[in-house]
């Protein structure tokens, strides 16, 4: 499940997560307890925040801005899984709704 516009599911609540360069193709899988105190990140951020803080250290050091990263979250729980994804709808309606209220 692709998360990258969820809301409010915090970084903790993912088993493993794929980080992926979209320039280079490189990606690996990680537990989420790698990635804290790497750009400010804490177990408490939210999934939507992970991929705009991390940078593609392969990139990075061929001078490239290395910043096309994507993050998959992995949960082992059904009930870590249907909150994310209950987020993820609230986001989209929340968003849907901003924007015709915009357009009137």
């Amino acid at each position: 499940m692709d998360l990258r516009m969820s809301v409010g599911v915090a970084l903790g609540s993912a088993s493993r997560l794929c980080v992926e360069c979209g320039d280079c193709g490189r990606g690996r899988w990680i537990a989420p307890s790698q990635l804290v105190g790497r750009a400010g990140l804490t177990l408490h951020t939210s999934l939507s925040e992970v991929a705009g803080r991390l940078t593609c250290s392969a990139c990075s050091g061929d001078g490239l801005p290395g910043k096309n990263v994507t993050v998959q979250a992995f949960f082992v729980q059904d009930t870590d899984r249907i909150r994310a994804e209950a987020a993820v709808l609230k986001t989209q309606s929340v968003l849907s709704v901003g924007s015709r209220a915009r357009g009137s």
